[in-house]
């Protein structure tokens, strides 16, 4: 229905094993999901994957059918912005520790990452909405399609499993050197576009 639903995890109880408890629990159920749901996102999409951001307060929709990437924030439900499309569907998504950064793959062979700050730093209702990010970083899987993205336990290293039952290690600590290359190559283009519009004033 292109919807995501997000409750209260303390809302949800596991059902009894007997029959007739279970269908009163399922009354009680219903009533205690409606009373913990705590925001119901307009997808705009068939939702495939879905990614929290470190401090919970945003998460990113992966869309199956237009391969698009959504940030919302949560628990206002508004949408923050949406990223660059990519050619094929998407598999999964998943938001680096720590950080503004998200990762997607799946057709396109290649993992793709986006430096999503300036979005989650758009609070405001009164800002215009946020322009589409691009991607900051492109990893290559070999030409392999990418059927999951993980990270270690420590943050470390983000990890692909791809077709042909292959898994890829990347280290982290390269991936934000490369994302910070990247956003300081923008500045500097920004920079040059303002000095050209002063001067052809």
């Amino acid at each position: 229905d292109k919807k995501v639903l997000i409750w209260l995890a303390s809302s949800l109880s596991a059902a009894p094993e007997n029959e007739q408890a279970a269908r009163k629990h399922e009354e009680e159920e219903e009533e205690e999901a409606a009373a913990g749901l705590v925001v119901t996102i307009a997808a705009e999409c068939q939702v495939v994957d879905i990614a929290w951001s470190p401090d919970e307060s945003a998460v990113v929709l992966a869309g199956w059918d237009d391969n698009f990437l959504r940030v919302f924030a949560v628990p206002s439900g508004e949408k923050l912005g949406v990223t660059s499309r990519l050619r094929r569907p998407i598999a999964s998504v998943f938001w680096l520790r720590g950080s503004e950064l998200c990762a997607a793959a799946g057709g396109d062979q290649k993992v793709l990452l986006w430096n999503l700050e300036g979005l989650l730093t758009r609070r405001s209702h009164t800002e215009p909405p946020a322009k589409v990010v691009e991607a900051a970083v492109e990893l290559e899987t070999g030409g392999r399609a990418v059927h999951s993205l993980a990270c270690s336990s420590d943050g470390r290293y983000l990890f692909a499993l791809l077709s042909e039952q292959v898994i890829r290690m990347f280290e982290v600590h390269a991936i934000l050197a490369a994302v910070d290359a990247f956003s300081d190559e923008e500045e500097e283009e920004e920079l040059e576009e303002h000095g050209s519009a002063l001067r052809a004033r």
